[in-house]
This record gives C-alpha cells, structure tokens and sequence, in this order.
C-alpha cells in the first residue's frame, strides 16, 4: 500500500524514524521503517537550483500530495526548466507476512511517474536507486531523473530543460549537470532522512577519443557566418556556469535568418560507472521523431537531419555524434532562401569543422 506523507496543498515536517504501534489495530512496522509525516518539499534549497538554472526569481512552485515542482520560465524567452520531486510511503499489507519495505521493494520496478524503462543502476544511494535519461534534438531538451528507495521509501528527482527556439540555449543546462543536480538533490534528501550515504564513487577514466572540454565556436566559425549571413555579429550561447557546453549564435533578426552552433562534452557517471562515451551513446542511438532522419554522409558516430521547407522558409538542423562530444547546427532562412539540400550541405560542412576544431 502506498500512502501519502504529505499534507495536500504543501508540506509537513517529521522526522521519518521509525514509531512504536499503538495497538492491535495498527500496522506492523519493521525496524527503520519511515511511518510519520516527512517534509521532502522543503528540503529543497537554492543551492539545489542554481547548477539546474532555476533562480529564485524566476522560481515558482507548486505542490500537490506527494508531488513537488519548481519551474521557470525565461521571460521573452521558449524556455522551460523544471525541477520535480515525487515520492510516496509505503504501508505493510494488511495480510501478514509481509513489511513496508516489501511492498517499496517490490514497487521499485515501476515507481509513480517513472517513464526510463529499466534505467541504469546507480551505486551507494540508498537502498537501490536507478538512474534515466531523455534527450531531444530538435528543442535541445534534456530530461534528467533518479528514483532511489530507502526502506519503505520511493522517492523521484526529475529535472527537465529544454527549449523550442535555438537562439534561447543558453538557458538550457547540459545534461551532465542535470546528473549532477538530481543526484545532489537525493543525497541531500537521503541525509535528512538519516539514511547512511556511500561517499560518491570516482568517475571512470576517459577513453580514447573523447572530449574533456568544448571549445568556443564564434571565433573559429566567424568566416563560415559570415558568408552565410553577412553582416551578422555571432553572439555566445554558453549556458551560465558551465564548463561541459558552448555555443554561438549568429541571427538577422529574432527566429529567423539564423546560424545557430551548439556544443556539449557529456562527462562519465561516476553514479552509474559508465564512460562518457557510453552515456552519449544513449543520447541519439535510440531517438526517432517526426521530420528527423538519418543522416546519409559519415559523420561522427551517429548523425541526425531534420528539414523545413515551406517555400519561403527554410530550415535544417544536424545533430552529430562523435564519442561524447555532440554538436548542432541549425541553419534558418527565409525569403530568397537557397535550397534545402544546399543549406544541408552548409550545416554539414560547419558541423565537420566544429569536430575538427576538437581534434
């Protein structure tokens, strides 16, 4: 049975150890087991926002029975950056013979809201804890979530940035800070519940091949720019306070006539053991949508085309993969835009020397 330990509309205190039962009636709770009320949603601080680009002037949060979110939204801007926490207790069955903890273990294979499959075990939280990913190429969206239990507890960290116009990426956190952000959040929790947490595991050593860090693309692309867009000065696209992504933004005006060139070095999990390459991998090898294809010529390890063509306005957008560097270029133009293929070929073209310019 699963029970809320929530007040509807906002969030209690407690201090989660375990109660003695008041009588024949009530549950048979096991040793450690979390049977009082749990304040999970205020345990969340600034500091816990800021690496997801969540400020607290943009912050606004609701909360539900055992349902948490912090949203912002860029003014002027397509960007949605979340925040969300989900978790619910467990009670023993009313048949004997089993706990609380049972029914969370047994319940783990599918926590509330959990939409990763089997995900990716992850090492020293809790009592088991596993870890999904999400991307999606053509808003630049990354979906980030951990579900960890602790004895009778289940609980979700889920952190979501993504954008729908390319010129506003800067707002949108790698995904490897997304990582980074949800495991802070559920050793935080961890501790205030008084659950003993395993010191972070190290990071797998690098491979052969990949990228520690991206390199700034406006000054290198300047001329590829500017014969695509002459007279247009390139602009930074970096998000703020990270050292995993880059990017550069050259644009007529807003949505249209547009280079737009981002970068992302995805790092190792030290959560989960897996290489850098590794996560990236997962990144693309799976993705279909609609309007996206494979692209014909060898670039990278995994490359992705998306086409517009309404007449007037056209749009291409290559997403590549090489190791665990990933790279965009979207090219956009309008009234007396060339062909698709021949902006294709322009995106391809800049798309290669951005590999290039990372060895």
């Amino acid at each position: 049975m699963l029970a809320s330990a929530l007040a509807a509309g906002g969030c209690s205190g407690g201090t989660g150890k375990a109660e003695s039962p008041s009588g024949p009636s009530q549950p048979r709770w096991g040793t450690g087991e979390f049977t009082g009320a749990l304040g999970l949603c205020s345990w969340i601080t600034q500091e816990d926002l800021r690496p997801l680009l969540i400020e607290q002037a943009q912050k606004t949060a609701t909360s539900s029975n055992v349902d948490c979110a912090w949203r912002a939204e860029e003014s002027g801007t397509s960007t949605d950056r979340t925040l969300r926490l989900v978790w619910g207790r467990h009670e023993p069955p009313s048949k004997p013979g089993g706990s609380a903890t049972d029914e969370a273990r047994r319940g783990f294979a599918q926590p509330r809201e959990w939409r990763y499959g089997a995900g990716v075990p992850v090492r020293g939280l809790g009592d088991e804890a596993k870890l999904g990913r999400d991307f999606t190429a053509g808003d630049w969206g990354h979906r980030v979530a951990v579900a960890v239990r602790a004895r009778n507890l289940v609980f979700m960290v889920q952190a979501d940035a993504r954008s729908q116009v390319e010129s506003d990426r800067e707002w949108i956190a790698p995904i490897g800070d997304l990582e980074a952000g949800v495991l802070a959040v559920a050793r935080r929790i961890l501790v205030r519940l008084g659950v003993p947490a395993a010191p972070a595991p190290s990071p797998p050593a690098p491979r052969p091949g990949e990228t520690a860090k991206p390199r700034e693309v406006c000054g290198p692309l300047r001329a590829a720019a500017g014969r695509l867009l002459r007279g247009v000065r390139g602009r930074t696209l970096s998000p703020r306070g990270s050292r995993s992504a880059t990017g550069c933004l050259w644009e007529r005006e807003r949505l249209r006539d547009h280079l737009v060139v981002s970068v992302e070095v995805i790092p190792p999990s030290p959560a989960t053991g897996e290489s850098a390459t590794q996560v990236a991998g997962g990144t693309l090898s799976g993705w279909h949508a609609p309007g996206w294809s494979r692209l014909g010529t060898r670039l990278g390890d995994d490359a992705l085309v998306s086409r517009y063509d309404s007449g007037t306005a056209r749009n291409v957008e290559v997403v590549v993969r090489r190791a665990n560097l990933l790279v965009s270029v979207s090219l956009d133009r309008r009234n007396g835009a060339p062909p698709v293929r021949t902006l294709e070929n322009e995106a391809v073209r800049i798309a290669g020397q951005v590999l290039a310019l990372h060895g």
